[in-house]
C-alpha cells in the first residue's frame, strides 16, 4: 500500500487527513487465511513473516525536505527473538534505517503461526528507487539472508524526482511516520 502524494498535491495542495491504518495488519489477517488453506503440518508455526507499507511526502514542501526519499515500514514476525535486528536493501542497496520498534504480537492467531517477537522497522528509501524494477529484502540476524518482501516498481506510478543532497531531513521522517503511521520516536 502506498500513501503519499499525487500530482495535484506535487503543486503545493495538502493531502487530506486519514487515520493511521497502513494495511500491515490487513497483510497479516490475509496470509492468516491462506495459510489456512495449507496442509495441516504448515499452519501452525512459519518461522518468520514480513510485511511492509510505504508513505510518499504528502506535498512538495515535505519532499524537498525529504530529498526525494519515501519512508517504508517494515513489520517483522519471528517466533525467535535472535533474528532481531533486521536489516533492509534493495537489489543490494543497503536502506537507512530511521528507528525499529520492539513490540509484541497481539493477535493470538499471528502470534501461534508467526511468533510473538515483532518489530516495526522505518528505513528510508529513494523514490526513484520505488519507481524502478527492483526486489526488496530484509536480512534477519540470525538464520535468514535476502528474505523477499516486495518487488519494484509498485503498483502506482511515482513522480521522478531526484536527490539533491542525498541526506533526508530526519526530523521531516519523524514527522511523516508520526502522521501516517501514528508511531512516534522510541527516544
Amino acid at each position: 500500500m502506498i500513501l503519499g502524494i499525487t500530482d495535484a498535491q506535487a503543486e503545493g495542495q495538502k493531502a487530506t487527513q486519514h487515520t493511521c491504518a497502513n494495511g500491515i495488519e490487513d497483510q497479516i489477517q490475509d496470509m492468516i487465511k491462506k495459510m489456512g488453506n495449507a496442509p495441516a503440518r504448515l499452519q501452525d508455526k512459519v518461522e518468520r513473516y514480513a510485511a511492509i507499507d510505504v508513505a510518499l511526502p504528502m506535498d512538495a514542501a515535505e519532499n524537498i525536505k525529504l530529498d526525494c526519499h519515501a519512508v517504508v515500514l517494515i513489520t517483522a514476525i519471528t517466533h525467535d527473538a535472535t533474528e532481531f535486528p533486521i536489516e533492509a536493501h534493495v537489489d543490494g542497496k543497503k536502506l537507512t534505517p530511521i528507528f525499529c520498534v520492539d513490540e509484541k504480537n497481539s493477535n493470538p492467531k499471528a502470534s501461534k503461526m508467526f511468533g510473538n517477537n515483532r518489530a516495526s522497522c522505518f528505513f528510508f528509501v529513494g523514490i526513484d528507487t520505488l519507481s524502478q524494477p527492483g526486489e526488496l529484502m530484509i536480512d534477519w540476524a540470525q538464520n535468514r539472508k535476502d528474505f523477499s518482501i516486495d518487488h519494484f516498481p509498485l503498483g502506482e506510478t511515482i513522480y521522478k524526482c531526484t536527490p539533491q543532497k542525498n541526506s533526508p531531513d530526519l526530523s521531516a521522517a519523524l514527522a511523516l511516520i508520526k502522521r501516517e503511521y501514528c508511531v512516534a520516536r522510541p527516544w
